[in-house]
């Protein structure tokens, strides 16, 4: 299986040795090997490219991967970093809970999520 992760410089895409897999990344722009570590990392502009390249393998991506383009343009909105972190936790919660990419969500999963945290309806009041 394809892990992909955040980190601080941008995407992180960890899988057990396949050439095929290998094949792929390589045709992403800005990838790069980090053999202390055993991964392989990729520009964040690049996240879309990675994504078409593996779009016929199981692919497992961390929700915080989705949120990053999100951030950026909160802190370009002038919002504190209290409420980028809040408005990334609950939508990082959102997709954890759903199960599902930001490109298979749906209007119904997002009330179910809002009707979720509504703690009146959690004690059947």
């Amino acid at each position: 299986m394809i892990r992909i992760e955040r980190d601080n410089e941008g995407i992180t895409v960890k899988f057990p040795f396949n050439s095929g897999y290998i094949a792929k990344v390589k045709t992403v722009r800005g990838y790069k090997w980090h053999p202390e570590k055993k991964y392989w990392s990729i520009p964040y502009s690049e996240f879309e490219e990675l994504l078409f390249a593996f779009s016929k393998e199981k692919i497992e991506i961390d929700p915080s991967v989705w949120f990053i383009k999100l951030e950026k343009e909160l802190i370009s909105r002038k919002y504190s970093i209290r409420t980028v972190k809040l408005y990334t936790h609950y939508n990082e919660e959102f997709l954890r809970i759903s199960g599902k990419t930001p490109y298979q969500t749906s209007n119904e999963d997002v009330r179910e999520y809002l009707f979720s945290l509504d703690p009146r309806f959690h004690y059947g009041l």
